[in-house]
């Protein structure tokens, strides 16, 4: 199983996610890079992971806040399973994002992309503890009902290892199926 692991905002590449990955399979199973929201349009960023998943073989998807605005699509997209931590699906409305340095050109065209769509492969962790996303459970029930609240903050939740574990465990067995 080879991950894709897209980290948040003001995220780095070896986030909490990888190093809870890494302790559960081999690093090398797991595609983690460091993305420059800043700067880089949403267009390209989006075109360039979906290169990173076809040459990777990547199975799974996970994103962590605004790579939850890009793991969503893409895994849609290549009709792979995604995991999302505390996804961020509207940057354009969400304060730390508006109040950053981004150019007007980026959060327009994160403004025209903000959407929910359903998708029964999405796995989704919201914080019980979130004050960048409040609310985010019940706008996150539209998504997938793989939906579970968890103890933590928007960017620390607790046990995210046994978390990450159970649905990893969870999709080996639906593979294995042949689901």
């Amino acid at each position: 199983m080879k991950i894709l692991n897209l980290h948040g905002f003001i995220g780095k590449a070896d986030n909490r996610t990888y190093a809870a990955l890494c302790e559960l399979m081999p690093e090398e199973d797991i595609v983690s890079p460091s993305l420059d929201f800043m700067n880089e349009h949403p267009e390209k960023l989006f075109n360039k992971l979906a290169v990173i998943i076809r040459n990777e073989n990547i199975d799974i998807v996970i994103g962590q806040s605004l790579g939850g605005f890009y793991a969503l699509p893409l895994a849609i997209s290549f009709c792979i399973p995604c995991i999302l931590t505390n996804p961020c699906f509207f940057p354009a409305k969400t304060g730390v994002i508006v109040d950053s340095e981004l150019s007007m050109d980026i959060l327009e065209e994160y403004r025209k992309n903000s959407d929910i769509s359903f998708y029964s492969k999405a796995y989704i962790l919201i914080s019980d503890n979130d004050t960048i996303i409040p609310g985010n459970f019940e706008k996150c029930k539209a998504i997938t009902p793989n939906i579970r609240q968890v103890e933590g903050t928007h960017s620390n939740i607790k046990n995210l290892k046994e978390e990450l574990s159970e649905i990893l465990k969870l999709l080996n067995e639906y593979e294995g199926k042949g689901e």
